[in-house]
């Protein structure tokens, strides 16, 4: 997606409407909007019946009726690229609002599609300078821990350390996943690097049992594939796992990786103000809870965090993490380029 963006960085940006900074004068504006136009993927916030939810309790913290006019999206970065064309093409948003991890955002702020907001005063008793990248174009809202969901049934004791599954006994064992999830990382410069990183997922492609996508727990508790090596967060595993499946989730000792979800306003927004007032209530208590609720991730950073107390606990045993944020990813190129190699090499098994 990188080089899609960057390709195209001369087109002409439409104006950013002034923004209003402070949360009355936010609601203000959303209101005079009256709705809000959402498309995102179902792992990320929950399906229709979740956005409804969301829709009473963003009514509640806005103080009167906007309608959320909600439309299940595309992977993350998919959904990027329609946004992005659509800002080319100078058609409005067909989503006020965008939600994705570094690795999607990065280049679409490189492409200049969103908007610059001043976050910290909308909600300056939750939000702080490090919930808030790139000047105030994105908002950190969720944190995903990268790492490896299995059966507890069928592999109660599983490795610690991610070298280990290339060991004989894991052999026709343990799936992955198409598109390298959690791999890429690895190949940037001060962790793995390129050569290390496809070294060990080309020995790694003769282990696999078969491929899956990040989300597709349900064989993993079904006990088609004994473990998902790796997973790209937790909280479809804590989901199967709170309902009484034999799932379980480690984080590997030596990739252990800290991935933020963050949300922008797309400049050719339809509804800003009330795109903007949706991302802060985000991160309100009630929002925050709701995303966990129903989606088992939150964000870190915030007080009641219950994925904070999983990072704690990580911490407490010696594992170090990896923060994945977008200056982060912005200073490693080389992942782009390894990345096909990786995928090549997984989709080889």
């Amino acid at each position: 997606m990188r080089w899609l963006i960057i390709g195209l960085l001369l087109v002409a940006m439409p104006a950013q409407a002034q923004m209003p900074t402070t949360l009355d004068a936010l609601k203000a504006a959303a209101q005079q909007e009256g709705s809000l136009n959402a498309v995102w993927s179902d792992s990320i916030l929950g399906g229709g019946d979740v956005a409804q939810q969301h829709e009473a309790k963003f009514d509640a913290f806005a103080g009167s009726k906007i309608k959320l006019k909600f439309s299940p999206g595309p992977e993350v970065a998919r959904e990027g690229n329609i946004l992005f064309t659509e800002l080319q093409a100078g058609q409005p948003a067909s989503s006020d609002i965008y939600i994705g991890a570094a690795a999607q955002v990065q280049p679409l702020i490189a492409g200049g599609m969103f908007q610059t907001i001043s976050w910290q005063t909308l909600l300056p008793a939750r939000i702080t300078a490090q919930d808030v990248e790139r000047g105030g174009q994105v908002m950190r809202i969720q944190t995903g821990i990268s790492g490896i969901t299995y059966n507890t049934d069928l592999m109660p004791n599983p490795p610690a350390l991610i070298e280990d599954y290339l060991k004989p006994e894991f052999r026709g064992k343990i799936a992955s996943t198409p598109y390298a999830g959690g791999y890429d990382i690895l190949a940037a410069n001060d962790l793995w690097g390129p050569a290390k990183t496809l070294d060990f997922v080309k020995k790694l492609s003769p282990q696999l049992a078969g491929l899956m996508r990040c989300g597709d727990v349900e064989r993993i508790a079904t006990g088609e594939f004994p473990a998902l090596v790796m997973d790209c967060i937790s909280n479809s595993a804590i989901t199967w796992h709170d309902r009484g499946a034999p799932v379980g989730f480690i984080i590997p000792r030596d990739v252990a990786q800290r991935r933020y979800y963050y949300i922008g306003i797309p400049r050719h927004a339809q509804h800003p103000a009330a795109a903007a007032l949706f991302a802060v209530y985000l991160m309100t208590p009630e929002g925050q809870s709701l995303m966990w609720d129903t989606t088992k991730i939150d964000l870190d950073s915030l007080a009641g965090s219950h994925i904070a107390e999983t990072i704690a606990k990580a911490r407490a045993s010696g594992i170090v993490f990896h923060d994945i944020t977008v200056d982060w990813w912005e200073q490693h190129p080389e992942i782009d380029k390894t990345k096909p190699e990786l995928i090549k090499a997984l989709n080889k098994q």
